[in-house]
């Protein structure tokens, strides 16, 4: 009988310290401490993704081929996770509703913008997806919408590229649904 155990030891000692580099390249400039970062070894076409950030753990998806993960990439994916940890920190309340998913994006995409070279922009074909997703940002979170989860992070950004110019990405961790019910008038109208 021939098996193979995987991720391989050179393998996740590969993998830890791209991690523990991208971390270490951040903590100055993001507001976080404690927390656990959580590997998993993945068959899918990108390189590294963020499964999930919040109560004090990164979930992190690396793709089991090895040569596929660019430490670029796998240093968004760490710093987006960071990010969302920093806006929890931050926030009043805790995520419980789709309106407080998209005030997320857009504090991660407007924090990225004040890190790294990246810039917000609206995606103008979500316009015409706007009366769904304003029908969606009530509901709870769990409640799976197709549309409004494969792009949440594309309406965080178009929210990011729209309220940079008021507010500070602190400031819009207390905003309400209401603010991202004006706000969305404005983006996509």
């Amino acid at each position: 009988m021939s098996y193979t155990i995987r991720p391989s030891n050179q393998d996740l000692n590969k993998i830890k310290d791209m991690v523990d580099r991208a971390v270490s390249s951040y903590l100055h400039s993001v507001s976080v401490e404690n927390f656990e970062v959580l590997i998993s070894w993945q068959d899918f076409d990108r390189g590294t993704s963020v499964i999930d950030a919040g109560e004090d753990k990164i979930s992190l998806a690396v793709n089991k081929d090895i040569s596929k993960i660019e430490y670029e990439e796998l240093e968004d994916s760490v710093l987006t996770a960071l990010l969302e940890l920093e806006f929890l920190n931050y926030s009043e309340h805790s995520l419980e509703f789709k309106w407080q998913e998209v005030l997320k994006f857009a504090y991660v995409k407007m924090r990225k913008s004040e890190l790294t070279d990246f810039e917000p922009v609206t995606d103008h074909e979500l316009e015409e997806y706007w009366s769904g997703v304003i029908e969606q940002l009530s509901k709870d979170i769990s409640e799976y919408d197709e549309f409004f989860y494969t792009n949440t992070g594309s309406i965080g950004e178009a929210f990011a590229d729209y309220l940079k110019d008021d507010y500070s990405a602190e400031e819009v961790t207390k905003l309400r649904m209401s603010d991202v019910k004006k706000a969305g008038k404005q983006v996509f109208n």
